[in-house]
């Protein structure tokens, strides 16, 4: 409480000490003119008079003047800040600064080229501009007006302007091209002839012998395919693998070009895949001596063929560990026609009506 008493005497006397020295000053001011004038009325001297008072009133417009433009200039400068627009221009700041402003500009718009992708050959002649960075000039080629800009793409992602891959991540796809390769495999067995179903089921040493072991890499599943002669181990085959295992390897992502080289051969992959012919197998075995087939009783050497159908015939598709959807045609009760979940691409079915053997579903579209 004695604080608060104490600040209002302050601000009395203090108040109250500069409203006495503007007394004191007008007072000052006052004394000489009012002198003058007496002396000029006294010795009749009138025209002193008239001249005191126009320098005085003109002195004091004056000082009022200036006061009130002071005040105006104050009052309008603090109202227009923040400003709606950047004083760097030449007129705003001072030479140095514009000139170091300037720089760095120029500097960001360096940057900001040099980030760009290059223009297509043929669009016009370049412009050489000298940049002032600081210190340094640098020459840097500016683009012609309305030129196009190459396609920017990022490897691993098609590309959001994509017309038929928008946003797609291509390791999504090539993680489950062995899987595809294995389902279409599947739909090429023949069905089973002692089943009574409507349609019938496949024969289960068929789809024993067609299935991909947990162990077998892509191009060991392949060579299996190939020994029963389901898919040829030609030149396609071949490039496919080398592509398939470099974009699924690799440390660097693929680009759109390569993903769609690789999807290219894999889609001549599939179609080139035979249904597999188990009578064929039959006498391929058939032909093989004893002597190369069966365990010397002695613990000699053996030589066994290379596919064993009974050691597979117990599996069958229902233990495949993704279900895909397959074509019309390899219905079964054991074949399931649903895209597992998380999988961006399946075997086309004939209602898909496209010459691809596969279809890449996108998030978002139907």
């Amino acid at each position: 409480m004695a604080q608060k008493y104490m600040q209002t005497i302050f601000r009395v006397v203090y108040g109250s000490a500069y409203i006495i020295a503007y007394l004191i000053l007008l007072g000052l001011v006052l004394i000489t003119p009012t002198d003058a004038i007496e002396r000029s009325i006294r010795n009749n001297q009138r025209y002193n008079v008239i001249i005191l008072i126009a320098c005085y009133g003109i002195t004091i417009f004056i000082v009022l003047f200036s006061f009130a433009v002071r005040l105006y200039v104050n009052k309008t400068v603090l109202a227009s800040i923040p400003k709606s627009w950047v004083p760097v221009d030449k007129g705003d700041v001072s030479k140095a600064v514009y000139e170091l402003i300037a720089a760095g500009l120029d500097r960001s718009a360096t940057v900001a080229y040099e980030a760009k992708p290059r223009v297509h050959k043929g669009a016009g002649e370049n412009v050489v501009r000298k940049l002032k960075l600081g210190s340094e000039e640098k020459e840097v080629e500016l683009p012609p007006k309305h030129t196009p800009w190459g396609e920017i793409e990022h490897r691993g992602w098609a590309s959001p302007n994509s017309p038929d891959l928008p946003n797609l991540q291509y390791s999504t796809v090539l993680a489950e091209l062995p899987n595809l390769i294995e389902a279409r495999a599947l739909t090429l067995a023949p069905p089973d002839p002692t089943s009574a179903a409507d349609p019938p089921a496949l024969d289960p040493e068929a789809v024993g012998l067609l299935q991909r072991a947990p162990h077998l890499t892509l191009r060991d599943y392949i060579s299996h395919l190939a020994e029963l002669r389901v898919l040829g181990l030609d030149a396609t085959a071949a490039s496919f693998l080398q592509h398939y295992e470099q974009a699924r390897f690799s440390t660097r992502p693929v680009t759109m070009a390569q993903f769609r080289e690789l999807m290219h051969l894999f889609a001549e992959v599939l179609r080139s895949m035979q249904p597999l012919d188990l009578s064929a197998l039959d006498d391929e075995f058939s032909t093989i001596p004893p002597s190369e087939s069966d365990i010397d009783n002695n613990g000699g050497n053996m030589t066994a063929p290379t596919i064993s159908r009974k050691s597979s015939s117990s599996n069958s598709f229902a233990q495949t560990r993704h279900p895909y959807a397959l074509s019309s045609q390899a219905s079964s009760g054991s074949l399931r026609s649903t895209l597992s979940a998380g999988s961006v691409i399946r075997l086309a079915t004939t209602d898909d009506r496209i010459d691809s053997p596969y279809v890449i579903h996108l998030s978002g579209q139907g």
